[in-house]
């Protein structure tokens, strides 16, 4: 049977909730075969859909893994580019260039502007930028309430989830 959960689910309880004083022998025994084949269709789509869960989370971790990875040579080739480039500005201030050609590219000195600070403290409140980042310590807190702390504002209360084994 490939039917979803809740069928076989529904399937089920119809067939138990049919009164057994009801059913002759013969009846009786056809209905806890079907009982029995719906029982395994049951575990089978407990244990595919487990085995799924479980493959889409050993896959999202392999693909946080593999992006952290893929962030950090990321990274290491924008700074060896960087690394290069410090290179050629120095090479150029040095020798007096501010450009040389290849037959494909060129490389040149340009100057852009940029703001250089003097004195933090002269610089008026309005050209600050503040980055203020709260959040509710919702583990500390839990702790706390475990132990029997009492926090204004909250409490524990239980939140049902899947648990798969």
């Amino acid at each position: 049977m490939s039917e979803p959960l809740h069928n076989i689910l529904f399937e089920i309880n119809t067939m138990l909730s049919i009164p057994d004083n009801e059913l002759n022998d013969e009846q009786r025994a056809e209905l806890d075969k079907y009982l029995d084949e719906l029982a395994d269709a049951e575990s089978e789509k407990i244990d595919g859909s487990v085995a799924w869960m479980k493959e889409q989370i050993a896959l999202a971790e392999f693909y946080k893994a593999e992006s952290n990875a893929f962030k950090a040579k990321a990274a290491a080739r924008l700074n060896a580019v960087q690394r290069l480039k410090d290179n050629y500005l120095h090479l150029f201030q040095a020798n007096g260039l501010t450009k040389i050609a290849g037959s494909k590219y060129s490389i040149s000195i340009q100057n852009s502007p940029v703001v250089a600070v003097d004195a933090e403290s002269s610089i008026p409140s309005e050209w600050w930028r503040e980055k203020v980042e709260r959040s509710v310590d919702k583990e500390g807190i839990k702790k706390a309430l475990k132990s029997g702390v009492t926090i204004p504002g909250v409490h524990l209360e239980d939140s049902p989830s899947i648990r798969m084994r």
